[in-house]
Order: C-alpha cells, then sequence, then structure tokens
C-alpha cells in the first residue's frame, strides 16, 4: 500500500486528469461502478448530440486531488483545447501539478449514436466509452499509469454536470483493484467567461 500512496502522491493522477479534463469536454463514460454526479437542479439542459460543439475551443480549469490513504492533496491546472471535424472530436489537455509535474495528453473521440462517444487516448487500455444523460455525463476507463519504472493499471470512473455551456463540474473516482485511492474535484470554464 505504500508503494500505491507514493504512486497517488508523485503523479498518477495524470491519467485521472486527462479523464477530467475530457469530461472537463463534458464527455463521460458509463460503467458499472460509475460514481453518481452531482444534483442536476441547477444544471442546463444539453442536446445528446450538442455536447461536442459545446466542448470545442478554449477551456481552462483547476482542482485538486485527495489521496485516500495519506490524505495529501495535489493542486491541478489545466488548459483544454477542443475541435470537432464531423463525428470527431479532439481534446488537447495540458495539465500543471501543484508539484511541478507538468502533462501533454491527446483525446480522440467518435461519436458512436446519439449522445454516446468512444474515447481513445495512448495511456488508455482498449476504450472510454462516454454516455450523456441530459446535463449529466459519466465516463469509466482503466488506464496505465507510469511511477518509478512500474506501470499500474488504475481505474477511472468520471461524473461531469454541465452547469452552463461555459462552466463543468467533474468528479473522478480512481481506483486500484477494488480498492478507492483517490478522488479528484474540478471546474472547468470556458476561457476568457
Amino acid at each position: 500500500m505504500a508503494r500505491l500512496t507514493g504512486l497517488l502522491s508523485a503523479g498518477f493522477l495524470s491519467a485521472a486528469v486527462s479523464l477530467q479534463l475530457l469530461l472537463a469536454g463534458a464527455v463521460g463514460l458509463v460503467s458499472e461502478t460509475a460514481i453518481a454526479g452531482p444534483a442536476s437542479a441547477a444544471a442546463t439542459p444539453v442536446e445528446p448530440d450538442g455536447i461536442a460543439k459545446m466542448l470545442t475551443g478554449k477551456f481552462v480549469g483547476d482542482g485538486v486531488f485527495v489521496d485516500h490513504s495519506s490524505g495529501a492533496k495535489r493542486g491541478i491546472k489545466l488548459d483544454i483545447l477542443g475541435t470537432l471535424e464531423g463525428d470527431k472530436l479532439t481534446l488537447v489537455e495540458d495539465t500543471a501539478f501543484s508539484d511541478g509535474e507538468k502533462q501533454h495528453k491527446v483525446w480522440v473521440f467518435t461519436k458512436a449514436s446519439a449522445g454516446e462517444w468512444i474515447g481513445r487516448r495512448s495511456d488508455v487500455i482498449g476504450e472510454a466509452r462516454v454516455s450523456q444523460n441530459g446535463s449529466n455525463v459519466k465516463m469509466s476507463y482503466k488506464a496505465h499509469v507510469l511511477k518509478d519504472g512500474k506501470t499500474w493499471d488504475l481505474k477511472f470512473n468520471e461524473a461531469y454536470e454541465i452547469k452552463s455551456p461555459d462552466l463543468i463540474i467533474s468528479k473522478t473516482e480512481v481506483s486500484y483493484l477494488f480498492l478507492t485511492v483517490g478522488v479528484a474535484d474540478l471546474t472547468i470554464r470556458r476561457a476568457g467567461k
């Protein structure tokens, strides 16, 4: 467990942030263990095919990752650029962590059906399936996370709520095997808003 704690505090969060960035784009995947998203009372309704158009342009975000085993917190700042070409949404994410680590990730999402997308990224195992229900988006996937020369396969369950076309709230639960190892909360805004 100490090795896992080091993994969390040293930077495995990059995979979580990338997904959150994707979610920051408000795209989420449904899984059998997806976490519940925030209450949607004040959320903005979004048409199933409107989410990709809404995620085009520049976004900025900030938040925190909390390691469940130690209680340590790691600040997150991110910049996202979304482009849409036909049924393909690309999200380029640049993340800076409070400990100085920086990451660059690229998500490519392809429309599967109304309100559903398939996401791919170089460190994701298989595919991320994204599902939208009104203003709520869910995404779940596994990703390879490298720490101290060892690769860990971590599961990410993300829940996003679209508060407005310019504001998205996300919560990501990260687990190893069946244990929750941390949670990240992000607020993502359209740049300049």
